[in-house]
């Protein structure tokens, strides 16, 4: 059993990291949060040690404590921050829930319902990421994010000078792309600049193949891509 601290636990995560926990509150971590991000949440929401998730993983305890530090680093990006404390916050409110052990099964079932209301879901990230993946791969286009703004705005620098909007989406959506590292941002002020990077370009194409094979029949539903 994976001792994670009982006066910190909130949040389990990750198909290798289902089964003998203990804890005061049902997973509720989505099936799309990166690994290495769970690892991050895991210890700092949960208090599990290095050394108890590397053991649960397989793996040794540099490899977990290097994902924490890059994460962590990671908290830089707004985005990435905003969407780090989306997490952080799911399930908080059972924390008075009784303590008491979780089978893997009931585990592995709650791990693949929805979180919160406010938080997206696979099906959700995978149609957005789609059209705006798309726009972003435009010549001149970025994505702009704005402090005090709830959407975030795809825009694109045209030859003339002019700039137009090509796409709006939720900014929960912008803060999945951004942790799932499928865009970057550039310098930050007022507003940041995202821009589309090589694992976003990948996961396009994925998902556009993805698309075609479901029109064309050659799949019952949509392939889900949870790359990183």
């Amino acid at each position: 059993m994976l001792d994670c601290g009982a006066s910190r636990s909130k949040i389990i995560g990750g198909k290798s990291m289902n089964a003998g926990y203990e804890h005061r509150s049902a997973p509720r971590l989505p099936n799309w949060v990166p690994l290495e991000a769970k690892n991050y949440l895991v210890h700092t929401e949960m208090g599990c040690s290095i050394r108890a998730l590397a053991r649960e993983a397989g793996c040794h305890a540099s490899t977990i404590m290097r994902q924490v530090h890059k994460v962590e680093a990671r908290r830089d990006d707004p985005l990435v921050d905003e969407a780090l404390n989306r997490l952080g916050r799911i399930n908080r409110k059972d924390l008075s829930a009784p303590a008491g052990q979780l089978s893997e099964d009931t585990l592995s079932m709650k791990d693949q319902t929805s979180p919160s209301n406010d938080t997206p879901d696979q099906a959700t990230i995978d149609r957005e990421a789609r059209r705006i993946l798309r726009r972003l791969s435009e010549p001149g286009a970025c994505l702009a994010v704005a402090k005090d703004m709830d959407k975030a705005v795809v825009v694109r620098d045209l030859p003339d000078g002019r700039t137009t909007r090509t796409a709006v989406l939720e900014r929960s959506i912008a803060q999945a792309m951004a942790l799932k590292e499928w865009i970057a941002c550039g310098p930050q002020g007022r507003i940041t600049r995202y821009h589309i990077t090589a694992a976003g370009r990948t996961a396009l194409r994925k998902l556009l193949a993805a698309g075609e094979s479901a029109r064309a029949g050659f799949g019952e539903a949509p392939a889900h891509f949870e790359g990183a």
